[in-house]
């Protein structure tokens, strides 16, 4: 049997994501990022489950171990990443990584693709020796596009005119407003969480229209978006633990020092 290779498919803007780089400004946040990435890489075998095999899910030791990284780092960042939504944890102590199944590619997973495209082709070639000549049916077809594209023009426009900083407009293709028109319903939405997160971060300027509408929104479709989580009431929650373990080294230290004082009497 032929090996069978994976891998991540990692997005370009995955260090631009608002959970991200709210961990990565974490103290120790580098650590946290670099550990969720082996995470993902370890899950890939179990499809997005972190098991030691079908039977023993990992433990916060395992995975030290096994991603060589600090417990007290592991530990943190479990939290953290469960409180952000990054990962699920099931009854029987699996941790699940959700984000894993929409990231997995594969050998055979190209051979299908290439094989579909392959078919395609095939069908068009065929399709081109067919008798097209029949007047009515291509002006049909021309008028249906005719008006696909009024649609998608017209959609544009009104989308357009909501958004705050209307620069590049000229730069925004026809296929990009055919891609944008798949988003119809959803792409209000996403307009308006980017006025709401601009809103809560008045120190920020809003993107020129043509980035925004490039590829900006897709962060803010259902399927990607993450409500914005209050960074300083968890940077707050994490100087918290960091004092109270100084405090409780600080009381080990003393209690050490009373010991080592009784025993020289």
């Amino acid at each position: 049997m032929a090996k069978k290779y994976y891998w991540l498919k990692l997005h370009k803007d995955f260090f631009k994501r608002h959970d991200i780089r709210i961990i990565e400004d974490m103290p120790n946040g580098k650590d946290y990022v670099l550990f969720y990435l082996k995470l993902l890489v370890e899950s890939i075998g179990h499809e997005g489950e972190l098991r030691f095999n079908e039977t023993i899910p990992y433990d916060e030791n395992m995975l030290a171990t096994i991603t060589n990284t600090n417990i007290d780092v592991v530990r943190s960042a479990v939290k953290i990443f469960r409180e952000l939504k990054l990962m699920e944890m099931y009854e029987d102590g699996t941790i699940f990584m959700g984000e894993v199944q929409k990231m997995i590619g594969s050998q055979t997973e190209w051979a299908e693709k290439k094989r579909i495209y392959r078919e395609k082709q095939k069908q068009l070639q065929q399709g081109q020796k067919e008798d097209m000549s029949d007047k009515s049916k291509i002006q049909s077809k021309s008028k249906e596009k005719d008006t696909d594209k009024e649609k998608r023009d017209l959609f544009f426009e009104s989308i357009w005119q909501l958004y705050p900083n209307k620069k590049g407009k000229a730069q925004i293709s026809d296929s990009k407003k055919k891609e944008l028109y798949k988003h119809k319903d959803e792409l209000p939405t996403a307009l308006e969480r980017y006025k709401k997160y601009l809103a809560a971060n008045e120190w920020l300027k809003p993107q020129n229209g043509s980035t925004w509408f490039n590829k900006g929104y897709v962060d803010y479709l259902d399927e990607n978006y993450t409500e914005p989580i209050n960074l300083e009431e968890l940077i707050s929650r994490e100087m918290i633990r960091t004092q109270k373990y100084e405090e409780t080294s600080e009381e080990l230290k003393k209690h050490v020092k009373r010991e080592e004082w009784y025993a020289r009497l």
